[in-house]
């Protein structure tokens, strides 16, 4: 007599799952549809190629300049190849390679790369039918860097002192619209396969933006005398490169070994587009100054010709702060002593001394220059100024007198 055993329950459930997991499996591989060994080289052909095109397009026309505030070029920074072997090249040799080559598992395969990504997104549509086998790349694909602009470079000389880089954020993003596939009517599948771009500049280009710290720190400069600070900086890069095959299509052999200015172009539109401006607020460290819509602005009117960023300053109310100097402050204060020494609105009698008078009671003269011109000179170095902003020189004398700037700044 046979002998029933019965398993127990978490086992039962353990042995259900996987017969419906192998059943689900099995109904799959039934619905898809696998890709002949012909069709199948082809396409890893195809795929290496788009590959080779990335690397050859980061040192191709606009690809290979830089912009003002990178230092290498356009098409090496964004990563063109890169891009093409995150998102095309790497998922679809790999399904073709495995033992699970259908042509739906290459639609399954790059849409979870692509959403595994984190600097991409965009999808693949599959048009699969007896007279052709291809699939739609439409991505987007960012990077980032954080850059150190050097302002004093592109600034006249003299007209401001400034020491510290602007920090920032440069992305630039990647979009492309790329259809690869085999025209099924060709006599064979390496002679139809093909690769195409869509014609559109929005589709296959390269933007680029600018982003500073929310949490900005001002950065320090000087105007002739005055302690200054750059703040509020503010950016538009308007950068557009498009590209797109000069053919509808293009073959694989095309794409690895002609000469690339004869199967691609690469767009860089005129104005309004591809400038740049940067723009910062110029405020002071002593208080009481009123800037006046100072502002610092850097801008370059066209990326891709042959002339530089310019920039321009507009000092507002500080403009009386550019030719001034410790030495030239501290040349005024001796003379404004000497005036005072010789003022005659002191030589006055004072009622009910006898005939003494005011100039003789108080030497207003001696009296600034101890108060005053004692403070800010340099006790090492005799007649030298011992301050080099006016911020200093407030703050040395601060304790002593009522300091105020008058609107405007000093007499020109």
């Amino acid at each position: 007599m046979s002998r029933r055993i019965t398993l127990p329950r978490s086992k039962r459930i353990v042995s259900s799952r996987r017969r419906l997991f192998e059943e689900l499996e099995q109904r799959y591989l039934l619905a898809a549809t696998p890709i002949t060994q012909d069709e199948s080289s082809a396409l890893q052909g195809t795929v290496s190629a788009i590959g080779s095109l990335g690397n050859r397009l980061e040192n191709f026309a606009a690809f290979n300049q830089s912009l003002p505030l990178m230092s290498g070029s356009i098409g090496t920074q964004v990563d063109i190849g890169g891009a093409f072997a995150d998102i095309i090249v790497n998922p679809v040799t790999s399904v073709l390679a495995g033992s699970n080559s259908t042509e739906e598992e290459i639609t399954r395969r790059v849409n979870s790369v692509i959403g595994n990504l984190a600097n991409a997104s965009g999808s693949i549509t599959p048009t699969i039918n007896a007279s052709l086998i291809s699939y739609t790349v439409d991505a987007q694909y960012k990077r980032t860097f954080d850059v150190d602009i050097d302002l004093s470079k592109y600034l006249p000389q003299g007209s401001l002192s400034i020491t510290q880089p602007l920090a920032a954020e440069l992305e630039l993003t990647f979009d492309f619209n790329v259809t690869f596939g085999i025209d099924r009517t060709a006599p064979s599948a390496s002679d139809g396969a093909f690769v195409s771009f869509n014609d559109s500049i929005t589709e296959n280009r390269v933007t680029a933006s600018l982003n500073f710290d929310p949490n900005f720190v001002p950065l320090t400069a000087n105007l002739g005398i005055l302690g200054i600070t750059l703040d509020n900086p503010s950016a538009s890069v308007d950068l557009v490169v498009g590209f797109d095959t000069i053919s509808t299509k293009a073959s694989p052999t095309q794409l690895l070994t002609s000469n690339l200015s004869s199967i691609m172009q690469v767009t860089t539109p005129g104005a309004p587009q591809n400038d740049f401006q940067l723009q910062l607020d110029i405020g002071t460290d002593v208080p009481g100054i009123d800037p006046g819509g100072a502002n610092l602005t850097i801008s370059d009117d066209y990326l891709f010709d042959t002339v530089g960023p310019k920039s321009s300053v507009d000092f507002g109310d500080l403009n009386g702060f550019r030719a001034l100097t410790p030495t030239g402050l501290l040349s005024v204060l001796r003379q404004t002593t000497e005036t005072l020494g010789g003022f005659n609105a002191f030589d006055v009698e004072i009622p009910f001394t006898g005939g003494k008078r005011l100039s003789g009671t108080v030497d207003v003269a001696d009296a600034f220059a101890n108060e005053v011109i004692s403070l800010v000179t340099n006790g090492d170095e005799e007649g030298q100024p011992g301050f080099t902003t006016l911020k200093q020189f407030v703050d040395a004398v601060a304790d002593r007198v009522d300091f105020q700037v008058p609107a405007g700044g000093p007499a020109e």
